[in-house]
């Protein structure tokens, strides 16, 4: 059994800024941007909160892969390939 690098140690951690969620400051600003041209700063500052908290939520259902698993489960995934041979998503199991 080979030791884990440092590299591959920074390449499977989720991107963060400052220890916040990078997905999510880019989310919350968004939010905030667009909340801001249509109220006052206090709104915007509440939407932002809630994208970044929406926004670090998707990142790390993303990072851990409950997005693709969810996909890939319940998304008619194997009717668009051409794979009918799938079995059906509460009889499949993780390697």
């Amino acid at each position: 059994m080979s030791k884990e690098v440092s590299l591959n140690r920074s390449i499977n951690k989720e991107a963060k800024y400052s220890g916040l969620s990078l997905f999510g400051l880019i989310v919350g600003g968004i939010f905030g941007a667009l909340t801001l041209t249509k109220f006052d700063l206090v709104f915007a500052l509440i939407a932002w909160v809630i994208g970044f908290v929406v926004g670090a939520f998707i990142s790390s259902s993303w990072h851990k892969g409950r997005v693709q698993r969810w996909l890939y489960w319940h998304m008619p995934i194997s009717e668009m390939s051409g794979n009918k041979y799938l079995p059906l998503s509460y009889l499949r199991r993780f390697m």
